[in-house]
């Protein structure tokens, strides 16, 4: 598991919400990139995938903060 240690530095480095949105993007375009049709449908879905794992974890800190105060 000698791979995994630089994304663990890296995540030692950053902000959580920095790395929750570059891994968001990475979801997102993997998404895109394994989808099929036209480039600009796959831009569109690549860029709602993204929207929406932000809003989740957004949404998800906030629940988190109300429940736990």
């Amino acid at each position: 598991m000698i791979w995994l240690t630089p994304f663990l530095k890296f995540s030692a480095d950053y902000a959580h919400p920095v790395v929750t949105i570059f891994s968001a993007l990475i979801v997102a375009i993997v998404a895109a990139l394994l989808g099929q049709g036209a480039t600009r449908a796959r831009v569109n879905y690549a860029a709602y995938i993204a929207g929406c794992c932000i809003a989740v974890v957004i949404a998800g800190s906030w629940a988190m903060r109300l429940i736990h105060g």
